[in-house]
């Protein structure tokens, strides 16, 4: 993985304060994304490029560790590498996802494009981002996703009160 690009990438491409970035910045503001790569550095800068643009951001290193902080919080988004250690890979991880909750969005990641056309039969509507991405193409990619549409009808599920204050 070519972590220099991601890392330098994020701050090249900062959010500005008067919400020009690329991703919807009410959805940001009440969504949280769930960050599940097995490497520490690029974990780490999604996750800080993601909290600089106002999401909550929960991570996990495994699928098991996803699949409880799924089970144990509220999550509006997963984010998700293919390859990881473990008894379960991110195509596992989307998989269990989508028969516990087939309207949480969920996109998947890798540094192997061969993965690519894996992940559309895996995971029909779900994006793939093949590795090194910049960070505006998945502030792109999260921003579809969450549009305040969307959103609405999946808070419905999970928290009326955020809702009404839309």
């Amino acid at each position: 993985p070519n972590y220099r690009r991601i890392l330098s990438a994020r701050q090249e491409n900062k959010p500005s304060s008067k919400g020009t970035n690329a991703m919807d910045q009410d959805a940001a503001q009440v969504s949280t994304i769930l960050v599940v790569e097995d490497e520490a550095l690029i974990r780490i800068a999604v996750s800080a490029y993601l909290r600089e643009c106002g999401y909550r951001v929960l991570e996990a290193g495994r699928s098991t560790e996803a699949m409880e902080l799924i089970k144990a919080q509220v999550v509006y988004l997963v984010f998700t590498d293919v390859d990881m250690p473990g008894d379960m890979d991110g195509f596992g991880l989307a998989q269990w996802v989508r028969e516990r909750d087939p309207d949480l969005p969920i996109i998947i990641t890798s540094g192997i494009s061969s993965i690519a056309r894996r992940a559309t039969e895996l995971c029909g509507e779900s994006p793939f981002l093949n590795k090194p991405y910049a960070p505006d193409q998945l502030a792109a990619c999260i921003g579809s996703l969450l549009a305040p549409s969307r959103r609405r009808s999946q808070m419905g599920m999970y928290d009326k009160t955020v809702v009404s204050s839309l």
